[in-house]
């Protein structure tokens, strides 16, 4: 079951976001968790008329050497701190829950599309507290994600910049000829 912060603050949680763990059953990390980058969350949050409290999140990483931007937008679902991500194709939306946050130093975040469920533990600083690393692991635990389906996300190599044909952004812009 996915729980939301106690009176999560939209406008706290902005800000720069860097990924350091991810628990998850996903084959993609299974197989390839040797390939992770580094990874940072721009996170902006702003209200839209007839849509509500809205996350804008631009992440940064590599792929294959190549800096990215990747924007979404997460559009707030009926409860504070729970968020939509709506997809593509078939897989469908893609629930986003603030799950745990000082919004000083560290953010757990919980998805779940199709009943399949994945953490990140984001923070503002690349080194945390080893409690928090800690509690991260029994959150997982409680939602049977072992430690084999921990991942941790390397602490440098970060980009934070992408140049424009290296963004993606689900819109489709029409090619100059």
């Amino acid at each position: 079951m996915l729980w939301a912060h106690n009176n999560p603050s939209m406008a706290q949680f902005a800000g720069k976001w860097f990924l350091l763990s991810v628990a998850s059953e996903c084959n993609y990390l299974k197989l390839n968790n040797h390939r992770v980058e580094a990874t940072i969350a721009q996170v902006t949050a702003s209200k839209k008329p007839k849509v509500g409290d809205t996350l804008t999140v631009s992440t940064f990483r590599k792929l294959d050497g190549i800096c990215w931007e990747i924007k979404q937008e997460y559009r707030e679902n009926k409860q504070k701190g729970r968020f939509l991500l709506l997809g593509r194709g078939s897989k469908g939306p893609i629930d986003m829950v603030v799950g745990d946050t000082d919004y000083e130093s560290y953010a757990i975040l919980f998805y779940q599309r199709q009943r399949k469920l994945s953490m990140k533990l984001y923070g503002r600083k690349t080194q945390l507290n080893n409690n928090i690393f800690t509690r991260f692991e029994a959150l997982a635990g409680k939602q049977e994600l072992g430690l084999e389906s921990l991942y941790p996300f390397p602490a440098y190599g970060f980009c934070e910049s992408a140049d424009q044909f290296h963004i993606l952004d689900g819109k489709i812009h029409p090619v100059a000829m």
